[in-house]
């Protein structure tokens, strides 16, 4: 009787020893075996090319995405958690996936929602810079930080990699920056830029960026910062841009118009076609000035750096390496006619399209090349003067006589000729704009208030929202903190009165007040790309943008 029960023991013993472990189906379909934690290790790519380096310490890796950044990973049964961070204000965000099949060089995963994801063993080489940061300054961290890290090459204001990583905010703090050994160009060396953040508040980073080698361990020396400090000054618009740029295809023209109520032309040239093209969106200046976002509709924005010297690093698909240097010119409004997708009224006599990739208004001119058959489709099918109607067309654009718009005011300050109409399209609606940015969570920096840009002051905190699930909001006001209850539908949104502290701050009393009294006012919200827009009776009153500190 002896020898069964040892047996029994030894078999429980080994069975305790064995790494974690997920059932799963065998890469080649055949029957079921166990998959250890380490057989996941390593780097992966899914069906769109993004990368996830699940490194043998728990680490993850995102290199190649600077939208988002990579904490931890961990296997539990069969279930694969990944854990990730968007902003320095934001909470981490998890994602569970189901490991349903694993081989030596593919992962067929199950998303929540039932979706099947293939991943495959990635060739791409991943690096890893790991590093330190510390300051001098004699003052206790909160018990937990979040430690940002950017590299760029040199001459280039695109980051090429970044990090965020939550840490205890006691001694030295560690970083490590995942990047794709092939973005690097073959360097050696790189820039770094380094924060440390605590919530929504930047307390510490590199003043300019730090030189490092590749192959080393920086120690990298950050001083304390100020709300607005380093903060380019809003662009002067209207504004043009112009670069050229070589390949082995020929040459690429892009001619950048931003105007001042938000509309942007591109107007695109190459020499491979005798055709050149126009595509129309909505501009703004974000990530604290120094970056200006291109949406067009529900695509994915373009983005363009603000350079020192002014010119703008605009990254496209249309630049032969991916990204362009547009240097400041002086170009009048472009010729070529553009496509339009809109919607059109005609009411009083008076003509308007709101065109659905900027959201803007334009008055059309009622003179056009072929404005009667438009006239025509939206008298066929409209009932009654002023309904909306979806149409297809090309057209150019002009400034209005008289016109003088605001900045970001969205007036209706450019006369739309048609000169082609395509089709009407009655009973449908613009699309959503594309929202980089979710409503509830996300930190919310107030950049305009009542048309006019808003300030931050020295030692103050800076003025900024926070939508939170269950109605609760929070935010500064950029003298005292406030919060308040908030209620949103469809497009609709209303906030209720709330409580704030009582502090005398020395500067920002008028801004505070107008910043509390607008909010009262809100009755809609949008979000294009990474900016929200609030608005009182169809005029924006307020807008913020989504801060990576």
């Amino acid at each position: 009787m002896r020898r069964p029960i040892l047996v029994l023991a030894l078999c429980l013993l080994v069975a305790a020893c064995v790494p974690q472990t997920a059932r799963t189906q065998s890469g080649d379909g055949g029957m079921d075996s166990l998959v250890s934690r380490d057989a996941l290790v390593g780097v992966w790519q899914n069906a769109k090319g993004a990368h996830f380096c699940l490194d043998a310490d728990g680490a993850l890796g995102l290199p190649g995405q600077t939208a988002r950044s990579g904490l931890s990973w961990s296997l539990q049964g069969d279930v694969l958690t990944l854990r990730t961070l968007d902003t320095p204000g934001g909470r981490p965000l998890e994602e569970r996936l189901g490991v349903t099949r694993a081989g030596a060089s593919r992962l067929e995963l199950r998303a929540p929602d039932g979706t099947v994801l293939t991943w495959r063993k990635s060739r791409d080489a991943v690096g890893r810079l790991n590093g330190t940061v510390t300051y001098r300054e004699r003052m206790a961290l909160p018990p937990s930080v979040v430690v940002g890290a950017q590299l760029y090459l040199r001459g280039s204001d695109v980051p090429v990699a970044s990090s965020l990583a939550v840490e205890s905010g006691q001694g030295v703090l560690p970083f490590r920056v995942y990047y794709l050994v092939k973005d690097m160009g073959g360097a050696e060396e790189a820039l770094l830029r380094a924060t440390v953040s605590y919530e929504t508040e930047s307390l510490f980073a590199t003043p300019s960026p730090v030189t490092v080698r590749l192959d080393q361990t920086p120690e990298v020396l950050l001083q304390r910062t100020m709300p607005g400090e380093g903060e380019p000054a809003p662009l002067a618009v209207p504004a043009q841009f112009r670069g050229t740029a070589g390949s082995a295809d020929g040459t690429v023209t892009l001619t950048l118009y931003l105007e001042p109520d938000g509309l942007y032309l591109l107007h695109t040239e190459k020499s491979s076609s005798e055709e050149a093209t126009v595509s129309a969106g909505r501009w703004r200046q974000i990530d604290r000035n120094h970056t200006v976002q291109l949406v067009h509709g529900a695509d994915e924005p373009l983005s363009a750096a603000l350079r020192p010297a002014g010119s703008l690093l605009l990254t496209t698909p249309d630049a032969p390496r991916g990204e362009m240097e547009l240097r400041p010119t002086v170009q009048a409004l472009p010729d070529h006619p553009f496509r339009v997708l809109g919607v059109f009224r005609m009411q009083d006599g008076r003509a308007s399209l709101t065109e659905c990739a900027s959201g803007l208004d334009f008055a059309v001119k009622t003179e056009g090349a072929d404005f009667p058959a438009l006239r025509s489709a939206y008298d066929r099918d409209v009932k009654k003067a002023g309904e909306p109607l979806l149409v297809v067309c090309e057209g150019t654009v002009r400034h209005r006589a008289g016109a003088s718009p605001r900045v970001g005011s969205g007036d209706d300050s450019h006369l739309l000729e048609i000169t082609r109409f395509v089709e009407a399209r009655p009973g449908k609606t613009c699309a959503e704009p594309y929202a980089s940015s979710p409503l509830m969570q996300t930190y919310w920096r107030l950049i305009t208030l009542n048309g006019q840009p808003a300030r931050a002051f020295p030692d103050q905190a800076e003025p900024h929202l926070i939508l939170r699930d269950g109605g609760q909001a929070a935010g500064s006001d950029g003298c005292n903190n406030f919060f308040m209850q908030w209620k949103s539908s469809g497009s609709s949104m209303s906030f209720e009165p709330g409580g704030s502290t009582l502090m005398m701050c020395p500067q920002g009393d008028e801004q505070a007040r107008a910043f509390k009294e607008t909010l009262a006012g809100v009755d809609a919200w949008s979000i294009t790309g990474s900016v929200l827009e609030l608005s009182k009776g169809g005029k924006p009153v307020a807008t913020f943008e989504a801060v990576a500190l």
